[in-house]
Protein backbone atom coordinates (compact mmCIF):
# COMPACT_ATOMS: atom_id res chain seq x y z
CA UNK A 1 0.00 0.00 0.00
CA UNK A 2 2.74 2.51 -1.10
CA UNK A 3 3.92 2.69 3.22
CA UNK A 4 0.43 4.76 3.54
CA UNK A 5 0.19 3.54 7.40
CA UNK A 6 4.12 4.72 7.44
CA UNK A 7 3.52 8.43 6.35
CA UNK A 8 0.58 8.60 8.34
CA UNK A 9 2.79 7.91 11.19
CA UNK A 10 5.78 10.31 10.24
CA UNK A 11 3.31 12.64 10.34
CA UNK A 12 1.24 12.47 13.01
CA UNK A 13 5.07 12.14 14.63
CA UNK A 14 5.76 15.13 13.48
CA UNK A 15 2.65 17.19 14.46
CA UNK A 16 3.07 15.98 18.11
CA UNK A 17 6.31 17.78 18.04
CA UNK A 18 4.58 21.06 17.41
CA UNK A 19 3.33 23.51 19.99
CA UNK A 20 0.25 22.46 21.40
CA UNK A 21 -0.76 26.48 20.95
CA UNK A 22 -0.62 25.59 17.05
CA UNK A 23 -2.20 22.14 17.01
CA UNK A 24 -5.25 22.59 19.36
CA UNK A 25 -7.63 23.31 17.14
CA UNK A 26 -6.31 20.47 14.96
CA UNK A 27 -9.30 17.47 13.94
CA UNK A 28 -9.52 14.65 16.43
CA UNK A 29 -10.09 12.08 13.61
CA UNK A 30 -7.11 10.69 12.56
CA UNK A 31 -8.78 10.25 9.15
CA UNK A 32 -8.09 13.97 7.94
CA UNK A 33 -3.94 13.04 9.08
CA UNK A 34 -4.47 9.53 6.86
CA UNK A 35 -5.99 11.35 4.10
CA UNK A 36 -3.37 14.46 3.81
CA UNK A 37 -0.29 12.03 4.60
CA UNK A 38 -1.32 9.99 1.54
CA UNK A 39 -2.26 12.72 -0.95
CA UNK A 40 1.45 12.59 -2.89
CA UNK A 41 0.37 8.79 -3.54
CA UNK A 42 -3.40 8.85 -3.86
CA UNK A 43 -3.16 9.38 -7.84
CA UNK A 44 -1.64 6.15 -8.31
CA UNK A 45 -4.85 4.08 -7.75
CA UNK A 46 -6.17 5.54 -10.37
CA UNK A 47 -5.92 3.47 -13.01
CA UNK A 48 -4.94 0.07 -11.31
CA UNK A 49 -7.78 -1.76 -11.22
CA UNK A 50 -8.12 -1.27 -15.18
CA UNK A 51 -5.55 -3.05 -16.97
CA UNK A 52 -6.30 -1.59 -20.27
CA UNK A 53 -5.39 2.29 -19.88
CA UNK A 54 -2.72 3.45 -18.19
CA UNK A 55 -2.24 7.06 -15.80
CA UNK A 56 -0.86 9.28 -19.05
CA UNK A 57 -0.56 11.99 -16.25
CA UNK A 58 1.41 10.74 -13.73
CA UNK A 59 0.62 13.68 -11.18
CA UNK A 60 2.24 11.64 -7.97
CA UNK A 61 5.64 11.51 -10.18
CA UNK A 62 5.63 15.32 -11.74
CA UNK A 63 4.68 16.73 -7.90
CA UNK A 64 7.03 14.25 -6.05
CA UNK A 65 10.24 15.01 -9.00
CA UNK A 66 9.02 18.99 -8.41
CA UNK A 67 7.60 19.08 -4.61
CA UNK A 68 9.48 22.03 -3.57
CA UNK A 69 8.13 24.32 -6.00
CA UNK A 70 4.94 22.78 -5.69
CA UNK A 71 4.79 23.25 -2.41
CA UNK A 72 5.97 27.02 -2.70
CA UNK A 73 3.11 27.50 -5.22
CA UNK A 74 0.29 26.34 -2.86
CA UNK A 75 1.57 28.12 -0.17
CA UNK A 76 1.61 31.47 -1.29
CA UNK A 77 -2.12 30.74 -2.64
CA UNK A 78 -2.69 29.32 1.38
CA UNK A 79 -1.58 32.33 2.78
CA UNK A 80 -3.66 34.53 0.96
CA UNK A 81 -6.96 32.86 2.06
CA UNK A 82 -5.73 31.57 5.44
CA UNK A 83 -8.28 33.91 6.87
CA UNK A 84 -11.38 32.96 5.57
CA UNK A 85 -12.62 30.58 7.63
CA UNK A 86 -10.86 28.25 10.54
CA UNK A 87 -11.86 24.75 8.22
CA UNK A 88 -10.02 26.40 5.26
CA UNK A 89 -7.42 26.98 7.49
CA UNK A 90 -7.30 24.01 8.95
CA UNK A 91 -7.32 21.91 5.87
CA UNK A 92 -4.87 24.07 4.01
CA UNK A 93 -2.12 24.08 6.92
CA UNK A 94 -2.42 20.08 7.18
CA UNK A 95 -2.58 19.60 3.45
CA UNK A 96 1.11 21.87 3.36
CA UNK A 97 2.80 19.57 6.70
CA UNK A 98 1.37 16.50 5.16
CA UNK A 99 2.99 17.26 1.74
CA UNK A 100 6.41 18.17 3.62
CA UNK A 101 6.09 15.48 5.91
CA UNK A 102 6.03 12.64 3.28
CA UNK A 103 8.34 13.64 0.81
CA UNK A 104 10.42 14.83 3.57
CA UNK A 105 9.92 10.69 4.73
CA UNK A 106 10.63 9.90 0.88
CA UNK A 107 13.97 12.19 0.78
CA UNK A 108 15.51 9.40 3.00
CA UNK A 109 13.71 6.49 3.74
CA UNK A 110 13.46 5.02 -0.11
CA UNK A 111 17.05 5.48 -0.81
CA UNK A 112 17.94 3.79 2.84
CA UNK A 113 15.59 0.64 1.70
CA UNK A 114 17.33 0.90 -1.62
CA UNK A 115 20.96 1.06 -0.67
CA UNK A 116 19.77 -2.36 2.33
CA UNK A 117 17.83 -4.43 -0.36
CA UNK A 118 20.41 -4.05 -3.25
CA UNK A 119 19.40 -6.54 -6.04
CA UNK A 120 16.65 -7.92 -4.37
CA UNK A 121 14.78 -4.52 -4.07
CA UNK A 122 10.83 -3.92 -4.37
CA UNK A 123 10.11 -0.55 -2.59
CA UNK A 124 6.08 -1.64 -2.36
CA UNK A 125 6.78 -5.17 -0.52
CA UNK A 126 9.32 -3.20 1.65
CA UNK A 127 6.90 -0.48 2.24
CA UNK A 128 4.42 -3.03 3.13
CA UNK A 129 6.60 -5.38 5.84
CA UNK A 130 7.47 -1.53 7.36
CA UNK A 131 3.74 -0.83 7.55
CA UNK A 132 3.07 -3.94 9.08
CA UNK A 133 5.90 -3.44 11.26
CA UNK A 134 4.75 -0.02 12.77
CA UNK A 135 1.20 -1.26 12.79
CA UNK A 136 2.61 -4.04 15.25
CA UNK A 137 3.81 -1.55 17.62
CA UNK A 138 0.13 -0.35 18.23
CA UNK A 139 -0.99 -3.92 18.41
CA UNK A 140 -2.55 -4.01 15.04
CA UNK A 141 -2.48 -6.98 12.72
CA UNK A 142 -2.70 -5.52 9.30
CA UNK A 143 -3.77 -9.22 8.02
CA UNK A 144 -7.04 -8.61 10.09
CA UNK A 145 -7.57 -4.96 10.13
CA UNK A 146 -8.12 -2.99 7.06
CA UNK A 147 -6.89 0.72 6.08
CA UNK A 148 -10.43 1.50 6.12
CA UNK A 149 -11.43 0.34 9.43
CA UNK A 150 -8.99 2.21 11.46
CA UNK A 151 -9.29 5.35 8.79
CA UNK A 152 -13.16 5.15 7.90
CA UNK A 153 -13.11 8.83 6.80
CA UNK A 154 -10.19 9.42 4.89
CA UNK A 155 -11.34 9.00 1.09
CA UNK A 156 -12.97 12.61 0.28
CA UNK A 157 -10.78 14.76 -2.22
CA UNK A 158 -11.64 18.32 0.05
CA UNK A 159 -13.01 21.43 -1.97
CA UNK A 160 -10.88 23.62 -0.21
CA UNK A 161 -7.71 21.06 -1.10
CA UNK A 162 -8.90 21.53 -4.80
CA UNK A 163 -8.54 25.36 -4.69
CA UNK A 164 -5.33 25.39 -3.29
CA UNK A 165 -3.99 23.10 -5.77
CA UNK A 166 -5.82 24.30 -8.99
CA UNK A 167 -3.86 27.15 -10.01
CA UNK A 168 -0.65 25.32 -8.71
CA UNK A 169 -0.75 22.11 -10.50
CA UNK A 170 -1.46 24.42 -13.76
CA UNK A 171 1.45 26.83 -12.88
CA UNK A 172 3.94 23.78 -12.71
CA UNK A 173 2.86 20.88 -14.69
CA UNK A 174 0.09 22.60 -16.79
CA UNK A 175 -2.39 20.14 -15.71
CA UNK A 176 -6.24 21.49 -15.81
CA UNK A 177 -8.46 18.15 -14.71
CA UNK A 178 -7.64 18.29 -11.19
CA UNK A 179 -10.77 17.89 -9.73
CA UNK A 180 -12.43 15.33 -11.70
CA UNK A 181 -8.36 13.73 -11.71
CA UNK A 182 -8.47 13.54 -7.58
CA UNK A 183 -12.66 12.95 -7.23
CA UNK A 184 -11.73 9.32 -9.15
CA UNK A 185 -7.90 9.21 -7.28
CA UNK A 186 -9.60 8.92 -3.59
CA UNK A 187 -12.65 6.68 -4.88
CA UNK A 188 -9.88 3.78 -6.57
CA UNK A 189 -7.91 4.67 -2.98
CA UNK A 190 -11.23 3.94 -0.87
CA UNK A 191 -11.40 0.53 -2.53
CA UNK A 192 -7.51 -0.45 -2.08
CA UNK A 193 -7.77 0.67 2.01
CA UNK A 194 -11.25 -1.63 2.31
CA UNK A 195 -9.94 -4.20 0.89
CA UNK A 196 -6.07 -4.04 1.89
CA UNK A 197 -6.67 -7.16 4.40
CA UNK A 198 -8.37 -9.51 2.01
CA UNK A 199 -6.27 -11.97 1.65
CA UNK A 200 -8.27 -13.94 -0.37
CA UNK A 201 -7.82 -11.29 -3.43
CA UNK A 202 -3.87 -11.70 -3.14
CA UNK A 203 -3.75 -14.88 -5.71
CA UNK A 204 -6.48 -12.81 -8.13
CA UNK A 205 -3.76 -10.21 -7.95
CA UNK A 206 -1.02 -12.02 -8.59
CA UNK A 207 -2.44 -13.16 -11.62
CA UNK A 208 -3.96 -10.02 -13.24
CA UNK A 209 -0.41 -8.70 -12.55
CA UNK A 210 1.35 -11.49 -14.33
CA UNK A 211 -1.44 -11.69 -17.02
CA UNK A 212 -1.47 -7.51 -17.92
CA UNK A 213 1.97 -6.88 -16.81
CA UNK A 214 1.28 -4.24 -14.51
CA UNK A 215 4.03 -1.82 -13.21
CA UNK A 216 1.93 -0.98 -10.21
CA UNK A 217 1.28 -4.37 -8.72
CA UNK A 218 -2.08 -5.14 -6.69
CA UNK A 219 -0.19 -7.73 -5.45
CA UNK A 220 1.10 -4.79 -3.20
CA UNK A 221 -2.84 -3.64 -2.04
CA UNK A 222 -2.67 -6.39 0.11
CA UNK A 223 -0.65 -7.24 3.28
CA UNK A 224 0.38 -10.66 3.57
CA UNK A 225 2.31 -11.70 7.17
CA UNK A 226 6.10 -12.16 5.90
CA UNK A 227 8.86 -10.84 7.73
CA UNK A 228 11.90 -9.25 6.42
CA UNK A 229 14.30 -8.11 9.65
CA UNK A 230 16.96 -6.59 7.27
CA UNK A 231 14.64 -3.80 6.91
CA UNK A 232 15.27 -2.79 10.11
CA UNK A 233 19.45 -2.78 10.32
CA UNK A 234 19.42 -3.53 13.54
CA UNK A 235 22.73 -5.10 12.75
CA UNK A 236 23.82 -1.75 11.66
CA UNK A 237 25.25 -3.58 8.64
CA UNK A 238 27.30 -1.15 6.27
CA UNK A 239 25.03 0.22 2.93
CA UNK A 240 25.46 2.42 0.40
CA UNK A 241 23.64 5.46 -0.65
CA UNK A 242 25.06 7.65 -3.88
CA UNK A 243 28.13 6.55 -3.01
CA UNK A 244 28.26 7.15 0.44
CA UNK A 245 28.50 4.10 2.44
CA UNK A 246 25.89 4.16 5.81
CA UNK A 247 25.33 1.86 8.64
CA UNK A 248 21.88 3.94 10.21
CA UNK A 249 18.77 1.60 11.10
CA UNK A 250 15.39 2.29 10.35
CA UNK A 251 14.55 4.10 13.33
CA UNK A 252 17.74 6.29 12.89
CA UNK A 253 16.24 7.15 9.60
CA UNK A 254 12.70 7.95 10.91
CA UNK A 255 14.73 10.08 13.36
CA UNK A 256 16.75 11.94 10.78
CA UNK A 257 13.58 12.39 8.62
CA UNK A 258 11.73 13.59 10.94
CA UNK A 259 14.44 16.72 12.15
CA UNK A 260 14.54 17.69 8.79
CA UNK A 261 10.75 17.74 8.20
CA UNK A 262 10.37 19.92 11.20
CA UNK A 263 13.18 22.46 10.69
CA UNK A 264 10.90 23.03 6.52
CA UNK A 265 7.44 22.89 9.02
CA UNK A 266 9.30 25.83 10.86
CA UNK A 267 10.25 28.04 7.61
CA UNK A 268 6.60 27.24 6.34
CA UNK A 269 5.46 28.41 9.67
CA UNK A 270 8.11 31.83 9.31
CA UNK A 271 6.76 32.63 6.18
CA UNK A 272 3.16 32.37 7.03
CA UNK A 273 2.66 33.95 10.35
CA UNK A 274 5.08 35.98 11.10
CA UNK A 275 5.90 39.46 9.12
CA UNK A 276 8.62 39.91 6.29
CA UNK A 277 10.27 36.34 7.56
CA UNK A 278 10.71 34.32 4.22
CA UNK A 279 14.51 34.08 4.42
CA UNK A 280 14.29 30.48 5.94
CA UNK A 281 11.20 29.49 3.44
CA UNK A 282 13.35 30.80 0.81
CA UNK A 283 16.47 29.17 1.50
CA UNK A 284 14.68 25.58 2.96
CA UNK A 285 12.68 25.16 -0.79
CA UNK A 286 15.31 26.72 -2.97
CA UNK A 287 13.14 29.62 -3.94
CA UNK A 288 14.76 32.43 -6.24
CA UNK A 289 15.48 35.78 -4.21
CA UNK A 290 13.79 37.73 -7.06
CA UNK A 291 10.68 35.25 -6.51
CA UNK A 292 7.50 37.39 -5.23
CA UNK A 293 5.93 35.71 -1.98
Amino acid sequence: MKGALLNYFFLMKTIKELPNSMTDKFPKDKSAYFNFANFINVSTYSFIYNPFKKDKYKLHELIRNNYKEFIVEVSILFKAHMEDSDSIFIDGILFLYGLISTNTLMDYLYPYIKGIKKDSYNLDKALNYLDSYIAAKDNIDLTKKSLYELFPNAYTYYDSIEEFIRNPLIKCFRFMGSNSYYKKSYKRFHTACKNSNKRGRLWDYIFFDKLFHKKDKKEYLIYTKYEDLSLLNLKKEDYIVNGITYNTTFEEVLDKALELSLKRIHALNSYLFLEKKDQEFRLEFNIDKNKKL
